[in-house]
């Protein structure tokens, strides 16, 4: 067999060659550097935007008028007979009932397409079985839907469901709360109509009964003893006191470690009981524990890839079949020997993903990581079609189609520069791919178009204000980069007042977003240095000197 040969370049690579060599630095008459595209560590800052557009979709759905269903119905007679207290209360099947009948009767009108589906998929499970109403009750306790949030009541409600019903949603639902020790994010919010209403409902009746009584403190004077003669101080009393302190301090610690192990073995037990019944996304999230030993618990790949693999064969999971591809291309990657059966694992993975299963992620890493080789001879051209080189920009366009947030701005540079097959440099191309990932809410295509409108390129003309927006929202969006050049403006007057107070705040939040962010060391040192919006400070100014010498230590 011959040896596969990919054009192999990692997307850290990839950025080197396509970020760096487009960076500057702006005159200024201090020393403060200024660079836009050093990206390093911003994208997965939009690894969540993915599915952005479609969320939106949904706001503009017609109304959707559900009718009532027969099972639906809370007027039995039978609950009449007796006025015995007990007999009020309702059972956890009429209190499901009565939930539902709320949802249906207040808020059907209000919800988006997606919302009403979930909420029929509801009926049609209380009408086929009993089974889950326990699991959704605690579903409903977990994220607050017409209930107030309560963490022990969605713990007992997934028990009951794992124990009772033996089944597969409660067992995971109840492994991973006490796993998490919460139960609160275990799923998406399942009616976020509902859940917002409740919360704004919750402000207003805060903001109305916001009262605050005295001065909010309250001391005691005991000025009778003030005369009084003060005890002598016992030193050996205290030092034994504060001994059997520190004594009950360890043995509790101990205590809470031994008892937070035995509650997440607990939950992986359960995890496992799920999984064994072919719930796909417990099988997910255990393979994903074991294999990269999250939580404390010991790392097992063997057991976690046994697991992601059943999910993504079995039932095709995307999030399995994605995790398997980036933990193969990773470990190929970062394997000295570049184990290319690790290669081609990679590569069954993300294409099942990308081609099969419709994941914009799996594309958008073929695209990204395999980039296409330019200035080819016959030989290297016969041995690619001879190995079925990827092509990355037909996954890079794949990727963007299926709504992939980060592929645009990246497949916009390749444009820009003319590279990774794309053929010549194409102006227009590029600022079609650039306004796309703006538009999909990508911080790093915000970074680079601020960069074009701040120095009037590729077809931009030069707007501070513009530039400055663009960095403004990118800063929003946690995006490192994007402070720096936003506090540049600042510290500059770019299109707003000089203000070193504000630089200062930029600069020091892309340190704490990137602590390997060479110009925001470097500006945070020199701030310290000639107390510039901050008090004059020689040694922080050479804490941030000596970071600045470590990392370009580690670099070379």
């Amino acid at each position: 067999m011959n040896k596969l040969k990919f054009s192999f370049n990692t997307l850290q690579v990839f950025k080197r060659v396509f970020y760096i060599k487009r960076s500057f630095c702006i005159s200024t008459q201090k020393p403060i550097e200024f660079t836009f595209n050093n990206n390093n560590n911003n994208n997965n800052n939009n690894n969540n935007n993915n599915n952005n557009n479609n969320n939106n979709n949904n706001n503009n759905n017609p109304t959707i008028t559900v009718p009532p269903t027969t099972i639906i119905n809370n007027n039995n007679s039978n609950n009449n007979n007796n006025n015995n207290k007990n007999n009020e209360e309702l059972s956890t099947k009429n209190q499901y009932i009565k939930l539902l009948n709320k949802i249906r009767d207040d808020f059907t009108g209000k919800m988006t397409t997606s919302e009403v589906e979930k909420y029929i998929q509801l009926e049609q499970n209380i009408l086929e079985s009993d089974e889950l109403i326990d699991f959704h009750l605690g579903t409903f306790y977990a994220q607050g839907i017409l209930v107030e949030k309560n963490n022990e009541m969605a713990l007992e409600y997934f028990r009951k469901s794992a124990d009772d019903n033996n089944n597969s949603k409660g067992q995971f639902a109840y492994g991973l709360s006490l796993i998490l020790n919460n139960t609160e994010n275990l799923f998406k919010p399942l009616f976020p109509t509902i859940i917002n209403n409740n919360n704004s409902n919750n402000n207003n009746s805060n903001n109305n009964n916001n009262v605050l009584l005295g001065n909010g403190w309250v001391s005691i004077n005991n000025n009778n003893n003030n005369n009084n003669n003060e005890e002598q101080f016992d030193y050996k009393k205290w030092l034994k006191e504060e001994r059997k302190k520190s004594i009950l301090f360890k043995e509790n610690l101990i205590k809470d470690e031994i008892n937070e192990r035995e509650r997440i073995e607990k939950g992986l037990r359960y995890l496992h009981l799920s999984a064994i019944q072919n719930f796909s996304v417990a099988q997910f999230n255990l393979g994903l524990i074991l294999l990269h030993g999250k939580f404390n618990i010991d790392k097992n790949e063997k057991q976690g890839i046994y697991w992601l693999d059943k999910a993504s064969t079995d039932f095709d999971d995307i999030h399995s079949t994605l995790e398997l591809g980036k933990y193969y291309l990773s470990s190929y990657s970062n394997d000295s020997l570049n184990n290319e059966e690790h290669l081609v694992l990679a590569l069954k993975y993300l294409i099942k993903g990308s081609t099969k299963l419709g994941d914009s992620e799996s594309s958008f890493i073929l695209g990204s990581t395999f980039i296409n080789r330019d200035n080819k001879n016959k030989e290297e051209e016969e041995e690619e079609e001879e190995d079925q080189l990827i092509d990355s920009i037909k996954f890079l366009k794949l990727s963007i189609e299926q709504g992939n947030c980060k592929a645009p701005a990246f497949l916009a540079l390749l444009y820009l520069d003319g590279v990774g097959g794309v053929g010549e440099k194409d102006i227009e191309m590029f600022n079609h791919y650039l306004e796309l990932g703006v538009e999909r809410g990508d911080s790093v295509a915000m970074v680079i178009l601020g960069e074009q409108y701040f120095k009037g390129e590729n077809k931009r003309e030069q707007s501070y204000k513009k530039a400055l927006q663009l960095f403004i929202d990118a800063s929003n969006l946690g995006n490192s980069d994007a402070y720096i050049n936003q506090g540049v403006c600042h510290f500059n007057g770019f299109a707003t007042n000089v203000d070193y107070s504000k630089a200062f705040y930029c600069y020091q939040n892309a340190f704490n977003l990137n602590n390997k962010s060479i110009p925001a060391i470097s500006n945070l040192s020199n701030m310290y240095k000639h107390g510039l919006g901050v008090p004059k400070s020689p040694e922080n100014s050479n804490y941030f000197n000596s970071l600045l010498i470590k990392i370009h230590q580690e670099l070379n």
